[in-house]
C-alpha cells in the first residue's frame, strides 16, 4: 500500500514538473522520468491543436477516462494513432502543419 501511494506521489510531482517544459523537453526521457508515457503522450495531445480522443469519438470525459481504465496501454495506444489517423484525413494542410510538432 505505501509502495503504491509513493508511486502516486512520484508521478504527481513528475507531472506538475512537466506543465512548464517546452515542447522539445517532453520527447526526453530524462524529463519525464517517472510518469507513464501514456500521461506523457496525453499531456501533449492537450498542448497541440489535435482534437482529443474522448471528443473524436463523442465520449464524455468520464466515459474516456473509465475506457482508458478498463483497456490495456497498448489499446489505449491503438485508439490515438487511430485518432490521429482520423483527423489527419478530415483537415486541411494549413491545419496538419500546424499539427505538425506535436
Amino acid at each position: 500500500m505505501k509502495e503504491a501511494i509513493a508511486e502516486d506521489y512520484n508521478a504527481l510531482r513528475a507531472l506538475r514538473r512537466l506543465l512548464f517544459f517546452d515542447n522539445q523537453s517532453l520527447v526526453l526521457e530524462n524529463q519525464t522520468s517517472g510518469l507513464p508515457p501514456l500521461i506523457v503522450l496525453h499531456h501533449i495531445l492537450v498542448r497541440s491543436p489535435l482534437p482529443l480522443p474522448h471528443a473524436l469519438h463523442g465520449w464524455k470525459v468520464d466515459e474516456y477516462v473509465r475506457w482508458v481504465d478498463e483497456h490495456t496501454e497498448a489499446e489505449a495506444y491503438t485508439l490515438i494513432e487511430g485518432c490521429l489517423s482520423r483527423w489527419e484525413g478530415t483537415v486541411d494542410e494549413e491545419e496538419r502543419v500546424s499539427g505538425e510538432e506535436y
